[in-house]
Order: C-alpha cells, then sequence, then structure tokens
C-alpha cells in the first residue's frame, strides 16, 4: 500500500455540493489526505483480493475520485477478465473523504 500514487487532477476548484451536511468548499481540503485516501482503499482490499479466484499478482487500478468522495471511475490493468469487471466493482465501493477540489486521481497497485 505504500507504493501508491496519488495525484490530484488539474481541473481546479469546485464549491461543496448543496445539501444537508455539505461543509463549504474553504472548509475542505483540497484532496483527501494520503492516509486517509490508503485507509480507504484498505477497506477495500479484501474484496478485491477474492476477486483474483486465488491467483497471486498486482492488479494495477486507476481511480478518479469526485469531490464529494465517490469515485467516477475505475480502470484495471494487469488483470483478465473476469477478475478485472470484478475488482473495478469492488473499487467502485470505496468511498474517500469530501475535498474541494473538482475530482482527483489515483493509480493504485493492488497485491492480489
Amino acid at each position: 500500500l505504500d507504493n501508491a500514487v496519488v495525484a490530484v487532477a488539474p481541473t481546479g476548484a469546485a464549491a461543496a455540493e448543496p445539501g444537508a451536511g455539505a461543509k463549504p468548499a474553504r472548509d475542505l481540503p483540497e484532496k483527501p489526505p494520503r492516509e486517509q485516501v490508503l485507509d480507504c482503499l484498505r477497506r477495500v482490499q479484501s474484496k478485491v483480493s477474492a476477486c483474483a479466484g486465488g491467483k497471486k499478482g498486482t492488479a494495477m487500478v486507476a481511480i478518479k475520485v469526485s469531490g464529494s468522495g465517490k469515485v467516477k471511475s475505475v480502470k484495471v490493468s494487469n488483470v483478465e477478465e473476469p477478475a478485472a469487471s470484478c475488482i473495478a466493482d469492488a473499487v467502485k465501493q470505496a468511498k474517500f473523504p469530501e475535498f474541494s477540489d473538482e475530482e482527483f486521481s489515483i493509480n493504485f497497485p493492488f497485491r492480489l
């Protein structure tokens, strides 16, 4: 997990989403702190591993996360189907803390 590459997409800042409990953008970090990102990814690790069906290796996963903390897209490489789709579905369940930028991108190696 320490090999994660966390990068902010160059999309600029966005206002917090309206609604109950929404924080003003100025109270949110531009992106979630690294440790919180890693914690969110660790929470889906067992689901990702289960997708491998006992096979070993590393799934390279490119993730885009919106400012609301919801996963927008997932691309899996280095793993064949149907495991790749299963891994993508597992990662889409991750929920990240809200942040002020429009989105950020993560390239993460999940060990299988």
